[in-house]
């Protein structure tokens, strides 16, 4: 019997840890919550932007995002869930695990094909409208929107000379702004990839470019096949 198979034929979870190894969950209504009772924070999840490429693994295929997407962090470089202990084979956070990981049967997913995206938040869900960091967000937003990196990248890729240094102009822009709100917040790359989403010289790698640094100036090129 093959492992496709075996699975098909549990009814119960053997703790095998495969689907914490995928990534953390995403976040829905019924998770803020966690963030109330402090069990979740800016420092513990990140943020897919709307116009980014995702790997759906429900509906399967890459698509863009249509709206922001709030997950819970791997660990390090690692996808694997932030909460996750290999060592244990178990969720340290089991009695207080988000939405998706509570509805998550792999033998049977209909339950979590039916909520999948249903009620995802985003960080306006945990971010006030009109507060200050909300603005800085906003601000960041404007200049570095993922639409129109896509744009940009695409027609670079496609022999557009001046959209290339547009994007560059973008990609330093992001991670100056980024420098200058750490300086200023005292907060790490972990608060960031929550309130601005990853950094622009990787996010573009899904275009299939790369960024490079020299002489202290970003470039990008076609990635190599």
């Amino acid at each position: 019997m093959d492992e496709l198979e075996r699975i098909k034929k549990r009814t119960y979870c053997e703790r095998c840890g495969h689907c914490c190894d995928k990534g953390g969950p995403a976040l829905h209504h019924e998770d803020l919550a966690l963030f109330e009772r402090g069990v979740l924070g800016y420092a513990q999840v990140f943020t897919l932007r709307r116009g980014e490429l995702v790997e759906e693994s429900v509906e399967g295929g890459l698509l863009p995002l249509d709206a922001d997407l709030v997950k819970v962090r791997g660990q390090g470089n690692r996808w694997t869930c932030l909460f996750y202990d290999d060592d244990g084979k178990q969720c340290t956070i089991y009695d207080d695990r988000p939405a998706e990981c509570r509805a998550f049967n792999c033998w049977a997913p209909d339950e979590l094909k039916a909520m999948y995206r249903a009620g995802r938040i985003g960080r306006a869900d945990l971010v006030p409208a009109g507060s200050a960091l909300r603005e800085i967000i906003d601000e960041h937003e404007a200049r570095c929107s993922c639409l129109r990196v896509q744009e940009l990248a695409l027609a670079f890729l496609g022999g557009d000379a001046g959209a290339g240094r547009e994007l560059v102009d973008t990609i330093t822009y992001d991670a100056a702004f980024r420098a200058a709100f750490a300086e200023r917040a005292g907060v790490g790359d972990e608060e960031m990839n929550f309130l601005f989403g990853r950094p622009l010289h990787v996010a573009v790698g899904q275009y299939g470019l790369e960024v490079g640094r020299e002489n202290d100036r970003y470039f990008v090129r076609k990635a190599p096949q």
